[in-house]
């Protein structure tokens, strides 16, 4: 056992955050002998943990919520959604405030047809708070802008994100599922469920997060070159929407003279 003095010296951590720590509810109370408070390595621990997490980009409001999960024993699922907020490209989006004119001015439907307002709402390009309108997805609406000014109708690049959407759904379920068998499950079944063992899996987390995006971007590069290479541009004026149509014609068989 070791006085609070002893344990800022040996965790480096100084008594008045250790005390700050104790309010906070992220370091158990120590036990009385006497009038002096008594701590023990469970609270070495503790403190290693919490300047893990710091470390990590963890505020000490949000390694409380951890702890707090973790003391109410809720799922892995819900402990681990405190990562969902951490782009591995950067901080997340910022929503942008805009009005009905500058709306109206690089996306009319949205502005003036209700129909697709409630869908670029409901696709999460939109969002509303009251009467007012703004950008959820700035990245979203630059790319639907830029669609649009290409000559793509707003409907159609609202049904093209809808595919894209379900089809990003597809590949996190696969990646997530990837994860839970084969980083996940033997985390579980290693040892027990010990909280200092957290910051290892959250580690493992954060390095596995951009895997998705780069080969995501990596494949869906070698299907467009695929794409672009099999356009039959004089085969094109002729297409009808939904046939087939890319590929270049089947060359004639060799005639054997």
């Amino acid at each position: 056992m070791m006085t609070i003095d002893e344990l800022a010296q040996r965790s480096g951590v100084t008594a008045r955050n250790i005390r700050a720590y104790q309010s906070r509810g992220l370091l158990q109370p120590p036990s009385m002998e006497g009038r002096t408070g008594m701590y023990g390595e469970e609270h070495l621990a503790r403190l290693d943990l919490i300047g893990r997490l710091q470390q990590r980009g963890y505020s000490l409001a949000g390694i409380a919520d951890l702890l707090q999960a973790w003391g109410r024993d809720e799922s892995l699922a819900e402990i681990l959604g405190l990562e969902r907020g951490k782009d591995p490209f950067g901080p997340s989006e910022q929503a942008q405030a805009i009005d009905d004119d500058e709306l109206r001015a690089v996306f009319p439907e949205a502005a003036d047809d209700p129909v697709q307002r409630a869908r670029a709402i409901a696709l999460g390009v939109l969002g509303t708070d009251g009467d007012a309108t703004f950008v959820r997805s700035p990245r979203l609406f630059r790319l639907g802008t830029e669609l649009r000014q290409a000559g793509v109708p707003a409907e159609a690049a609202l049904d093209e994100l809808e595919a894209l959407q379900r089809d990003a759904r597809a590949v996190a379920r696969r990646f997530l599922d990837l994860f839970a068998t084969h980083v996940l499950g033997p985390w579980l079944t290693s040892g027990p469920r010990a909280l200092e063992r957290l910051p290892v899996l959250l580690d493992q987390l954060q390095r596995l997060k951009p895997l998705p995006y780069e080969a995501v971007a990596v494949v869906l590069q070698r299907a467009l070159d695929e794409a672009i290479d099999a356009v039959d541009l004089d085969r094109l004026r002729d297409w009808t929407p939904g046939e087939p149509h890319a590929g270049r014609p089947t060359p004639p068989a060799r005639r054997e003279d």
